[in-house]
């Protein structure tokens, strides 16, 4: 009984020491906020986790940041929407749309999944 008790206690601290936080998840948004705003698409891809940054190369993320940056504006704010299983969704109100943005981070607080869509 006391293995028993001791492999779920072990399980439990295991899931909640690789939980991320929503403090977490604010402070990766507003970074790639500060970030986006003043086109630095470079050192966003620094916060991608290593298999993130082997599917995306930095060239063709700072093209396709660039050009959303020229075609949607700043971003002015942003707020938190919902949590699924595909991350956590975030809308984000640039100078001349809304989109959506979910993210995902894993263990070590790097981003492993982000997606933008129109709100």
């Amino acid at each position: 009984m006391k293995t028993k008790i001791l492999i779920v206690a072990f399980f439990l601290i295991s899931q909640f020491s690789f939980t991320q936080t929503e403090q977490d998840y604010e402070a990766v948004v507003e970074n790639v906020t500060k970030l986006f705003n003043n086109k630095e698409a470079t050192t966003i891809f620094e916060l991608l986790s290593p298999s993130y940054q082997a599917k995306l190369p930095v060239e063709a993320m700072k093209a396709k940041l660039d050009g959303m940056h020229d075609s949607l504006g700043k971003i002015t704010s942003y707020e938190y929407w919902m949590e699924g299983e595909q991350g956590v969704g975030y809308t984000l109100e640039f100078e001349k749309a809304t989109m959506i943005m979910l993210i995902k981070l894993d263990e070590n607080k790097k981003v492993d999944n982000m997606t933008l869509e129109e709100y």
